[in-house]
Order: C-alpha cells, then sequence, then structure tokens
C-alpha cells in the first residue's frame, strides 16, 4: 500500500463523518494532497475553514501497517480551529476506526499571515 491508497482509505473514513459530508449543508471542506482529485484547489485567494489530510509515512510488512497522517485545519477564527481539532482529537486519539489504531502524538498552532491560522495534528496509525 502506497501513501495515495491510504490517504484515500483515512479520507473515506473521515468523509463519512457528518461534519465533512457533503450532504451536511454546513460540512467541513476536507481536502487530500495526496490523491490526485482530492487535493486542494490552487487560488490566488487565501482559503479559509477546510482541513486538509496528508499521510508523512507509511510502512509495510506482511499484514502489519504502521503510518503518520497529518492533518492541518486553516481559518482566520481561531476558535473555529480549537473547535474542528477537539472534534478530530475526539475522533482519532486512541481510537479503532475500520481496523486502525490511531493515536494523536501532538497538535501545533501556527500563523500563517497576520490574520491566518492553522493548526496540525499529527496521528500515528497501526494495524
Amino acid at each position: 500500500m502506497n501513501k495515495a491508497e491510504f490517504s484515500k482509505i483515512i479520507y473515506d473514513i473521515m468523509i463519512g463523518w457528518k461534519a465533512f459530508s457533503p450532504s451536511n449543508p454546513n460540512h467541513i471542506k476536507l481536502y487530500c494532497k495526496d490523491v490526485k482529485g482530492l487535493e486542494r484547489p490552487k487560488r490566488p485567494a487565501v482559503m479559509t475553514e477546510f482541513v486538509e489530510l496528508g499521510c508523512l509515512c507509511i510502512h509495510t510488512e506482511k499484514a502489519n501497517l504502521q503510518a503518520v497522517i497529518n492533518v492541518n485545519i486553516q481559518d482566520d477564527d481561531t476558535q473555529w480551529i480549537d473547535v474542528v481539532s477537539e472534534f478530530l482529537t475526539i475522533k482519532f486519539d486512541n481510537s479503532i476506526i475500520n481496523g486502525y489504531f490511531f493515536e494523536v502524538e501532538n497538535t501545533k498552532n501556527y500563523r500563517s499571515s497576520p490574520t491566518l491560522y492553522f493548526q496540525n495534528i499529527r496521528v500515528s496509525v497501526n494495524k
């Protein structure tokens, strides 16, 4: 399994949650940088209120899988970022989803510009 295939599995898990489901009129935009067609659009305007998923590394040996995923939350409202971060941390930390064990390693806040912020959540995944 490669990064794109694994990222698509995690994307499919997350898109199944009501918060990210396109059928929810207030859904959070979800992008996946490793999967063609699911990447964040390259636009000259600054994008806000979105989550971007990526796979930092993946190692498979026989039936075992170890991976680290990266989840970035970007907006100009730090409270919105905190709410989404808390939601994702609750969903992922020490959870077993579709046979994968998720564990949040750390979170970091960044300021991209005077009015734009993002938070990075690093999650380890084992199967």
